[in-house]
């Protein structure tokens, strides 16, 4: 089995204001072409009627002209002869030869036979006698540069700088590489058209080992001028644009109604159990202590998200590092922002106490604390999108955090939620001079979170602090910094 991804950017003009749009991870519509082989013991049967070929390939003008030497025009001092060329279509190319130098030039007779956008490429066969030519199309009787006349490259060079690759292939050397120069989207009408190549200079490289007079000539496999199917790009975006924007509505609208379905089925387990399950696949089974309960299973299946993904779940979790996480990676397991779970949006720990908002109230000598946005490499985002930024220097530094008045005396679990990061220290935590627990590492390779948990904790009935020192770094750690996120304290 194989599979593509089409998915990339795509470049669209506006007809209208020439203005051009770049979409990021967009559907393209590219076309590919295959072939498939397989063994038979018996006769092969026709299964179908195989459509004309007319059906199954976009139209396509191919100028082979290699083979069109007494088509071609020429200026005086240039002439072309079809060369045996191992690299070419068919091992033949069109070999130009360009005594006059800059001005010379050379004219190849095409005609289109549909309207529509062309897209079309230069087949180009590169060597180290290569000149730079400018390439142009125009309509058949109008002289070069007038009216209708399009500028398809003002510079092609035909000098190869490949050969210096170590991984060339050693007949390039001899017969030029083979490339192949797209010169843009064109839209024209069924007429004749003149494809004309006018040498303007040489690359200063192509003079290095060969006479002077080959430094203008150039090597020529073919053109291709490739039919869109489509007229109006801008207009089939557009469409696209908002067939997809409906699409992705109703997959989240999916997509959160199984969340939900899901998270009551955790909550119903837990309820029965006294513990969370350990996947989300527990839910289909049914343990010998739950045979009473009459909610078993508590779902027939667990599906697949609508982009054809499995439902994510952990526990505990990070986006609810007090209980669990069920959710969507929405398509895109890189963008934690767009998961679609059991969680606000935008994210915000239940009852949490941003650090950033609190501040730093007390620090030692040269300690300073800052507010700061940062993305987190993998898992939940920060907590309204910021954390508490504070730059320790050495061992023995330290910040405070000073809880609000309004958070009353008496006994909580305290769930702190530390950034981590390449750079940051050791911390040792205490409350209102009492240490908590033991020291917490904060070095990660990557910026994540780390929920750590201290239980009990007493708040008094004035001033509770939150000190926190740098009591060393781990050995792959770049610094002693620091960063929390939130804080939630439970009631006991």
């Amino acid at each position: 089995k194989v599979e593509i991804e089409r998915r990339s950017y795509a470049l669209v003009t506006n007809p209208e204001t020439g203005e051009r749009k770049l979409y990021d991870f967009k559907y393209r519509p590219d076309f590919c072409s295959s072939v498939a082989f397989w063994y038979q013991k018996t006769v092969a049967e026709p299964f179908c009627e195989f459509p004309p070929a007319e059906e199954r390939i976009n139209h396509e003008i191919v100028l082979e002209t290699a083979y069109m030497v007494p088509q071609i025009k020429t200026s005086k001092g240039v002439t072309v002869r079809r060369r045996s060329n191992r690299v070419c279509n068919l091992k033949r190319a069109l070999h130009v030869y360009n005594s006059t130098g800059p001005g010379g030039w050379f004219e190849v007779p095409c005609e289109v036979d549909r309207e529509g956008i062309y897209s079309i490429s230069v087949f180009q066969c590169l060597y180290k006698t290569g000149g730079i030519w400018k390439v142009t199309l125009r309509p058949e009787g109008v002289e070069p540069g007038g009216e209708g006349e399009i500028v398809l490259d003002p510079l092609m060079d035909f000098y190869d700088p490949y050969l210096a690759w170590k991984e060339n292939r050693p007949e390039n050397f001899l017969y030029g590489t083979w490339f192949e120069k797209k010169v843009g989207l064109h839209k024209l009408r069924p007429g004749r058209y003149v494809f004309r190549f006018e040498c303007v200079g040489a690359n200063p490289l192509a003079g290095v080992g060969v006479p002077t007079g080959e430094r203008y000539d150039m090597r020529l496999d073919g053109i291709s001028l490739r039919k869109f199917p489509w007229d109006d790009l801008y207009g089939l975006m557009q469409r696209y644009l908002a067939e997809e924007k409906e699409l992705f509505e109703k997959r989240v609208r999916r997509a959160r109604e199984t969340v939900t379905m899901l998270e009551q089925a955790v909550r119903l387990f837990r309820a029965d159990t006294g513990v969370y399950p350990r996947t989300l696949e527990d839910l289909l089974r049914r343990p010998e202590w739950c045979s009473a309960s009459g909610r078993w299973p508590y779902v027939r299946e667990i599906p697949r998200d609508p982009w054809g993904q499995k439902y994510r779940y952990a526990r505990p979790g990070r986006f609810n590092p007090d209980s669990f996480d069920v959710w969507s990676v929405h398509g895109d397991s890189r963008n934690s922002a767009e998961w679609i779970g059991n969680w606000a949006r935008p994210f915000r720990l239940t009852g949490a106490l941003e650090a950033e908002k609190l501040g730093v109230s007390r620090a030692s000598a040269g300690v300073e604390g800052t507010r700061q946005e940062i993305g987190v490499s993998s898992g939940a985002p920060l907590s309204e999108g910021a954390l508490l930024f504070v730059k320790l220097n050495r061992v023995g530094d330290w910040f405070e955090i000073e809880l609000p008045s309004s958070v009353g005396a008496g006994r909580y679990r305290l769930l702190i939620r530390f950034v981590t990061s390449w750079d940051y220290g050791v911390f040792r935590v205490e409350l209102n001079g009492k240490p908590l627990g033991d020291s917490v590492d904060l070095y990660s390779a990557e910026i994540g979170t780390r929920a750590v948990v201290f239980d009990p904790v007493e708040l008094g009935d004035g001033r509770n602090v939150f000190r926190f020192t740098a009591a060393g770094r781990n050995g792959s750690s770049e610094g002693y910094y620091g960063g929390v996120d939130a804080l939630v304290l439970t009631p006991k």
